[in-house]
């Protein structure tokens, strides 16, 4: 066999350890100086790790904790949703105070013979992930389970190891790419809520300034359109066939067509809850961060889209314009307004009922100042649409790599990437 040849390998061949931390108990909040953290779960993230997502143990449980994390480890979920089981990720540097969950395994390599970088993303490989989501286990529909020698007993295709140090390289560039656009698009973020805060009058303390007017909401709409939610199965809508909305649908920036469920032939449909093109559309039903989420309907769709039950539609009068409102809504004194007055005695979910809505108050300059502030408000989130659409083909990028690469189709020169 060529001493370049790829080998079948299982992955108890290629680690030296995994080991687990313990449950302890915490405080929901990154631990700070002095302090010592759990990671949570939402650590292992996409194929990153996102160390800031971590607890901070209380001080009777500081002397239970065990694992602390390491550098050029990689964490592995085992025990998550469904979809989140047998997450994994690299860890560059480690950090002695941050401590892994009994939920998650640290794995250690033989550097001798495994890049534990190539390893991390060959395990992301579209066939080695499958078969880490098919050793899932559990009774529960929201939590399984991987036994440790169900994920060790995995086989992979294994190159030698400058060859798996060309390939780490090549998709850790790629990472690092598409980190430095998700800054940016941070960056993009947080100036767009600075320049909503000053073109709106926003006050330091959260509420509208006394700049301009603020008048009822019920006195700048001319009605709000609700829909139905027949038993549908959660599939989106083919084209030309029509499907009725979900909550999810009402994205925090844009309008998401997609999140939608087929309704199935011989329901009827109310035409009066059609969604159109230019809808504004609000959530009157949501988990408490996202009642009374508002969006517009800014790009067109193949299917035919109803209003469900918990999504209304707000119909303005003249004296707004209507992408003036909508910011205004999505504005911090809208939200903190509206997360005050959502009721229910549900923690996951709240309610914002139409009087509460017609009651809130909201600024009113002269439609000229309307109209100026929205287009500049929309010119920066065309660039964050921009920097967003740059950033999913990167991603896609990233998959078609990790897919070639990994799988041996494509083939790195030793070296070239350095």
């Amino acid at each position: 066999m060529s001493r370049h040849a790829w080998i079948p390998a299982r992955l108890a061949d290629c680690v030296s350890s995994v080991r687990g931390g313990v449950s302890v108990n915490s405080e929901d909040r990154p631990y700070g100086p002095g302090e010592i953290g759990v990671l949570k779960t939402s650590a292992i993230s996409g194929g990153c790790f996102r160390p800031n997502e971590n607890k901070v143990v209380l001080d009777r449980d500081r002397a239970r904790v065990a694992e602390p994390i390491l550098g050029g480890s990689i964490l592995f979920s085992r025990m998550n949703t469904p979809q989140l089981v047998g997450e994994s990720c690299f860890v560059a540097s480690g950090d002695p105070a941050l401590f892994l969950p009994d939920r998650v395994w640290q794995i250690r390599v033989d550097s001798s013979r495994i890049d534990a970088r190539w390893l991390s993303y060959a395990l992301l490989e579209p066939r080695v992930e499958q078969k880490i989501k098919s050793l899932a286990t559990g009774t529960s529909g929201s939590m399984k389970n991987i036994a440790k020698s169900s994920l060790l007993g995995i086989w992979m295709s294994v190159p030698p190891l400058k060859e798996q140090q060309s390939i780490a390289k090549i998709l850790e560039d790629l990472d690092d790419q598409i980190h430095a656009t998700e800054k940016v698009i941070a960056k993009l973020r947080k100036t767009r809520e600075a320049l909503v805060s000053i073109l709106l009058h926003v006050s330091r303390d959260g509420s509208w300034g006394d700049t301009w007017q603020l008048l009822p909401l019920g006195e700048l709409i001319s009605g709000i359109d609700a829909g139905k939610s027949p038993d549908c199965p959660d599939i989106p809508a083919p084209p030309g066939q029509w499907g009725v909305l979900k909550v999810s649908a009402v994205g925090s920036e844009h309008f998401r067509p997609l999140e939608n469920k087929m309704i199935p032939h011989g329901i009827s449909v109310d035409p009066r809850s059609l969604v159109l093109l230019g809808d504004l559309l609000v959530t009157r039903a949501n988990t408490p961060d996202l009642v009374g989420m508002a969006c517009l309907v800014d790009q067109p769709f193949d299917s035919h889209l109803v209003l469900c039950d918990k999504t209304w539609r707000i119909n303005h009068n003249d004296r707004i314009d209507r992408n003036f409102l909508a910011d205004v809504l999505r504005a911090l004194p809208s939200r903190r307004y509206i997360q005050r007055v959502a009721t229910g005695t549900s923690g996951s979910m709240k309610n914002f009922s139409q009087r509460s809505m017609l009651s809130m108050r909201v600024p009113l300059p002269d439609m000229d100042e309307q109209v100026q502030h929205s287009r500049r408000i929309a010119a920066l989130a065309a660039c964050i649409d921009a920097e967003t659409g740059v950033l999913a083909k990167l991603h896609e990028l990233k998959l078609g790599l990790i897919a070639e690469l990994l799988s041996g189709r494509m083939r790195v020169a030793v070296g070239a990437a350095s």
